[in-house]
């Protein structure tokens, strides 16, 4: 299945205004904005609620779902976020998007400059967003559950930078940790504040710093790495991301740098598209211990998992997150396109923990709020 024509936008300015920084970015000027709607066309099967709530980047900062009242369809959810583009992601824009009919309906509101290539640009992060072009009938044929539940659009970041940081956060922490270190390098670091900041962003920041106010801990460190390596060409986007680049390359490459292990590349390639992958770690462990009753180290649990997800080849990691998402919807007792902020942050917390780790979380999205408005 491919992606269907991108269609052309309609656009109410009302006027345009931005400042130009000494690093080259745009400051937004809050007191002129420009609102275009575009729409994006999509297969029949496509369902915006179903995309965003499937896969845990869905809840990191600066993403928010807005599920409907309980009264109406999940069609009436509304996802929301900063989205960063330009050269070098200098501009910003706040993107709305909602399900229409056979199409994603956009509302774009920014203050930076927008011409029909930023445009584009816009479109085609949101269509990475959603995997508007993932073959999901071939997926579908494979596995008759998850077609019934409308399960297989995994949701991933609008870039390949912001998939590879969010990754480096989700390795050897909790996830509560992880939610509280995304949304600080998104109030902290950004140069536009609450978006997701860029490398450029994060290099003006030494690792010290990143690693106290961030509360990134050792990952500061290869998070400042891999802000060099997208800055200084070591890694070239439109080559990892070109069509005819294999699974080898990537991993070679990947694994390459400084703080990609096993699991953070085989994540990176499944975001990238490359669903043969095995991300598995201690969730993988638990996962097998509980629900297929299989006990063992990671190598011994990683050996049956290939072993078990064979038969959905080439959507091996689909079959796997299906299987671990129906398990935290069933552990929160609400479907994830029905998650507030409060249990979607916790989602994956332990029971006994998630009344201590809400306040915490309350806490620091409290802490941002403040911040901001000293900034305003």
């Amino acid at each position: 299945m491919s992606t269907k024509r991108l269609r052309s936008s309609t656009e109410v300015l009302r006027s345009q205004s931005s400042q130009s920084t000494t690093d080259g970015s745009t400051q937004s000027d809050s007191s002129s904005l420009r609102e275009v709607s575009v729409t994006i066309d999509v297969a029949d099967d496509f369902d915006l609620a179903k995309s965003i709530c499937s896969y845990g980047f869905f809840v990191l900062a600066p993403n928010k779902w807005c599920p409907p009242p309980p009264s109406l369809s999940t069609d009436h959810g509304v996802f929301k976020r900063p989205l960063r583009y330009g050269e070098k992601g200098q501009h910003v824009c706040d993107v709305t998007l909602t399900m229409g009919q056979g199409t994603i309906d956009v509302s774009v509101a920014t203050s930076c400059p927008l011409d029909d290539g930023h445009l584009g640009e816009i479109k085609q992060q949101i269509c990475r967003m959603c995997r508007v072009s993932f073959p999901i009938d071939s997926w579908w044929s494979l596995h008759s559950e998850a077609k019934s539940l409308g399960f297989g659009r995994l949701f991933r970041s609008p870039t390949l930078w912001e998939d590879m940081v969010k990754t480096i956060t989700v390795c050897n922490v909790h996830w509560k940790r992880t939610c509280i270190m995304n949304r600080l390098l998104c109030d902290k670091v950004s140069s536009h504040m609450g978006s997701f900041p860029s490398p450029s962003d994060v290099l003006k920041f030494s690792p010290e710093w990143l690693q106290r106010e961030c509360n990134l801990g050792y990952r500061a460190t290869r998070l400042y790495k891999l802000a060099s390596a997208f800055t200084d060409g070591t890694i070239d986007v439109a080559w990892w991301e070109h069509s005819d680049r294999t699974q080898q390359e990537v991993w070679d490459a990947c694994l390459s740098l400084n703080g990609f292990g096993p699991f953070a590349t085989n994540n990176v390639l499944q975001l990238m598209g490359f669903l043969e992958t095995f991300p598995y770690d201690s969730e993988t462990v638990r996962h097998f211990r509980e629900c297929h009753k299989v006990i063992g180290s990671l190598a011994d649990i990683t050996k049956k998992a290939k072993q078990h997800y064979a038969k959905y080849a080439p959507y091996q990691f689909v079959a796997y997150w299906f299987e671990l998402w129906k398990g935290y919807q069933q552990k929160d007792g609400v479907d994830a396109d029905r998650w507030e902020e409060g249990n979607a942050a916790l989602v994956i917390s332990c029971p006994q923990q998630q009344q201590q780790q809400q306040q915490e979380v309350r806490d620091v999205v409290n802490e941002a709020k403040r911040v901001k408005r000293g900034r305003q």
